[in-house]
């Protein structure tokens, strides 16, 4: 018997391998050292647990192996145009956010319940004995995505800024996140008509206005402007 879902969901979670716990701390790649606590990679073959707390774009396929947990939490996301394989015992823990092509869960379990955060796939496979649960997750059509490790191209920052910046999901329909290595002082929305529409002090999330189409975020570290974003807001299909 199978249950083939096709959805494109928000959502969030994650495990990794060989009894040991793997934890993100930074934003980045996940085959970047600085990601991880300790600097120890878990690899994309997961056999123990992993943890994400931060946003993680990752660069291949995932295999959730024999009793092995991928859990994120809310405030962590991962991304990546691949495909999350969950195996016999294995668990893939949502609480966060989530972006991927395609879910497939021949054995093992998948838990969604992000509190409504993004989470966005093209397919879900469920083959029993496989299963999946959710509850309290945002459901929606998902759009086309971009990951890139979340890192802004240099052509993006202005003022000699050396740090990193990453701005994540593009595009998106409603939230965007950022996050610089230094403190965000302001955020700004402009539309394509170059008048200001929103205007947010020292925050990591922003809400796009309502209406879709291009719009552009300045972001501001003690008080300079450091990042001009481009971004699409898509419309919802949420219910």
């Amino acid at each position: 018997m199978k249950l083939f879902v096709s959805l494109f969901l928000s959502i969030g979670m994650l495990n990794d391998s060989s009894g040991m716990t793997f934890i993100s701390q930074e934003d980045g790649c996940w085959n970047d050292k600085s990601v991880w606590q300790n600097g120890i990679i878990p690899g994309y073959n997961i056999s123990d647990t992993v943890i994400i707390n931060t946003h993680v774009s990752f660069l291949q396929d995932i295999t959730l192996l024999n009793s092995s947990v991928l859990q994120i939490n809310p405030s962590g996301s991962i991304c990546g145009h691949f495909d999350i394989h969950v195996l016999t015992n294995a668990e893939f823990l949502i609480y966060g956010s989530f972006y991927a092509d395609t879910i497939l869960v021949p054995e093992g379990h998948i838990e969604i319940n992000n509190s409504r955060q993004a989470a966005y796939f093209f397919i879900i496979t469920v083959t029993f004995p496989g299963s999946i649960h959710i509850q309290g997750a945002f459901v929606s059509a998902g759009p086309p995505f971009t990951c890139n490790c979340g890192e802004v191209g240099l052509s993006e920052i202005s003022n000699n800024y050396s740090g990193k910046f990453f701005v994540f999901p593009i595009p998106s329909d409603g939230d965007i996140f950022i996050r610089a290595e230094m403190n965000i002082t302001r955020i700004e929305v402009w539309n394509s008509a170059g008048q200001m529409e929103k205007t947010f002090p020292s925050v990591e999330k922003v809400s796009l206005p309502g209406k879709p189409g291009i719009y552009f975020l300045r972001v501001y570290l003690n008080n300079e402007v450091m990042l001009t974003k481009e971004v699409l807001r898509i419309q919802s299909n949420e219910k």
